[in-house]
């Protein structure tokens, strides 16, 4: 009964996309995952086997700790530190030292601790912000109505957690090593940048050469233009799921037992530096929904205020927990800047979240460990 009742949801659903015409994005979304469903459950299965789910990694981090340890030296016992590893090495995540003084598997560690990149920031910045909001401007090719939040909260994690920025190289001709010039070859400097897009949108991880960061990345015309197509079709492949549709039918109120919980995942989340995607739904109109980044918990002013990098704003914006969740004493959840009346039914972390997430760490491990001359496996 309840399948029938999420089938009925799911072509209401595209009935409803097709009314708001968001360029039948929803439409092809909503049947390709009809389609790909079994497929789907054969991986979550494949997944449960062998161990490589968000609950599995998050058990390998809590009993892994923070992943920082001294750097030893075989070469003069145990527990000695040296002079290099005091001055040059410290032997956690991401390390720049040699695998005599600190492991592949602390190095490049197959536990949420991946994410700790170095001089990587969850609040909201110029630099680690898309350079175009959740607007029409932005999407040439894909009418909007309604927004492409899920997408752009998606993306815009996705390049954090993936994106490698290297300002002083240059794009290349795989394999030949030729210098691609914009100006004098645009379609093949075009083609360069959108295989980069493809993957990163496809939980992979690669460098980013010639830019900075994904402030003046997706700032750049032709590659904005790019990144915004792939917004549409991630807010399609999201909210037109079987997950996505259950997600935006919670228009009751948030229980205050939930709302703990809601907090207690969200601290955890944020000390593996993850910027989790949350969901929060219309009590008043089913299928409203909005999804951001959340990039902090604070207490202020006697009230918790969940931190947001909300994508309908700048990270001017954002910064400083200007864009907030507010918790009532009664576990309810306000936001006027998304809904003025505050009527929030359900605030959870997004179906895709976890799924994303398990992608990442082994898209991670793979890169860290080539980059640091480790084995290429998991």
């Amino acid at each position: 009964m309840k399948m029938q009742k999420t089938l009925f949801a799911l072509f209401f659903l595209v009935i409803l996309v097709v009314a708001c015409d968001q360029n039948g994005l929803g439409v092809g979304a909503a049947f390709k995952n009809l389609i790909t469903l079994p497929i789907q459950g054969a991986q979550k299965v494949a997944n449960l086997v062998s161990g490589k789910t968000y609950d599995a990694y998050r058990e390998k981090t809590m009993k892994a700790g923070s992943g920082e340890e001294p750097c030893l030296d075989p070469n003069e016992g145990e527990g000695q530190l040296t002079n290099l590893s005091k001055v040059a090495c410290q032997c956690k995540p991401w390390a720049n030292c040699r695998k005599e003084l600190c492991s592949c598997e602390k190095m490049c560690p197959e536990n949420f601790n991946i994410f700790k990149r170095p001089n990587m920031s969850l609040e909201p910045t110029p630099e680690n912000t898309l350079a175009f909001v959740n607007s029409s401007s932005a999407f040439k090719n894909n009418k909007m109505t309604q927004g492409y939040c899920w997408g752009h909260a998606a993306i815009t994690q996705r390049f954090n957690r993936l994106g490698f920025f290297n300002m002083m190289k240059r794009p290349q001709v795989l394999g030949i090593g030729q210098q691609i010039d914009e100006a004098k070859d645009p379609e093949a400097w075009k083609s360069f940048y959108s295989d980069i897009i493809d993957k990163i949108a496809s939980n992979e991880a690669s460098e980013i050469p010639g830019f900075a960061d994904l402030g003046s990345f997706s700032s750049h015309p032709v590659i904005q233009e790019m990144i915004a197509d792939k917004v549409a079709g991630t807010w399609a492949d999201n909210a037109m799921s079987f997950s996505g549709l259950s997600a935006s039918l919670g228009t009751s109120n948030m229980k205050i037992e939930k709302t703990k919980a809601l907090i207690k995942d969200l601290k955890e989340r944020l000390s593996y530096n993850q910027s989790p995607q949350l969901i929060m739904t219309s009590k008043e109109s089913a299928f409203y929904t909005h999804v951001v980044l959340v990039s902090g918990v604070k207490e202020m002013g006697g009230e918790t205020r969940i931190c947001l990098n909300d994508n309908n704003y700048t990270a001017e914006e954002n910064k400083n927990c200007q864009s907030y969740l507010r918790v009532q004493q009664n576990g309810q959840i306000v936001y006027p800047k998304w809904w003025s009346s505050g009527g929030i039914g359900t605030v959870e972390v997004t179906t895709n979240e976890d799924t994303d997430t398990v992608k990442q760490v082994a898209a991670l491990v793979k890169y860290c460990r080539g980059k640091k001359d480790c084995e290429a496996g998991i």
